[in-house]
């Protein structure tokens, strides 16, 4: 592993050659990885990681503490992830025990792993994983997520149905009534959410479809979208307030930039 220093601060690299056209750089515990094309040469890297070196070195700072069951404590020599391996699974199978009594609902496995992007999944087999770094959270917050998941085992998807499955067992972390539906199309979703009392915000790129299902359903609060980006979606968001509840489209939670026609 290479390395090089900014302000006496050594900065520790490791360069991962693809066939990619731009420079990505990643802060990982104790270095960087630079992902980059295989002909940029390595002055370039070195110069690309110095021109973000303040945002490393203030990443490195923070990575010196860990959080288990929501305190604080130095890292020091700690392995965490070997911490968070073996406390975790005490504590979530607990919860799943008292839950899976309580909701009649049981789930066919319990695995664990590190996982980068979601706290917890269920398969179509009501298999559940769940992220060795809930051990970061309090313990409150892996309750919920035990509840959720094994909401999941019954629910399969997101509906209205599933929240309220949630609500019934987690009063302290009641979801609320407010929705809105990214990407309502006809408004099927939207209508069913609106009978079960929810107050129903329903966006799309097509005007005709929410002047029909205004037309059905004139509780249902309609908006009009240009392009269904996570932009566009976070800023209508911060328009209208908070939400309990967001439902939307597989491609605007990726990302994706669909514009209308």
């Amino acid at each position: 592993m290479d390395k090089l220093f900014f302000n006496g601060v050594e900065i520790r690299y490791k360069v991962v050659k693809k066939p990619i056209k731009n420079l990505y750089l990643e802060v990982k515990d104790g270095f960087v990885e630079v992902r980059c094309n295989y002909l940029v040469p390595k002055f370039h890297i070195e110069k690309f990681i110095l021109k973000h070196a303040n945002h490393i070195i203030e990443k490195f700072k923070k990575d010196e503490f860990f959080y288990l069951f929501g305190k604080k404590y130095e890292k020091g020599i700690k392995d965490i992830k070997a911490i968070y391996q073996e406390k975790l699974p005490p504590v979530a199978l607990k919860y799943i025990k008292i839950y899976s009594e309580k909701m009649n609902l049981f789930p066919s496995k319990v695995t664990f792993r590190f996982n980068k992007t979601r706290w917890g999944s269920c398969s179509a087999k009501n298999a559940i994983s769940l992220n060795y770094y809930l051990a970061k959270l309090p313990e409150s917050l892996i309750e919920y997520v035990v509840v959720h998941e094994l909401a999941r085992t019954k629910e399969k998807n997101h509906s209205y149905k599933f929240w309220n499955l949630v609500e019934k067992y987690r009063k302290s972390f009641r979801i609320g009534k407010r929705l809105i539906d990214v990407g309502c199309g006809k408004g099927k979703f939207a209508i069913k959410a609106v009978k079960e009392g929810y107050d129903v915000f329903a966006v799309d790129i097509v005007k005709i479809f929410l002047d029909d299902l205004k037309a059905v359903e004139p509780k249902i609060s309609t908006h009009m979208l240009n392009i269904f980006s996570s932009k566009a979606v976070s800023d209508f968001v911060h328009k209208f307030g908070q939400f309990n509840i967001v439902v939307a489209l597989g491609l605007v939670l990726n990302h994706a930039a669909i514009k209308k026609n």
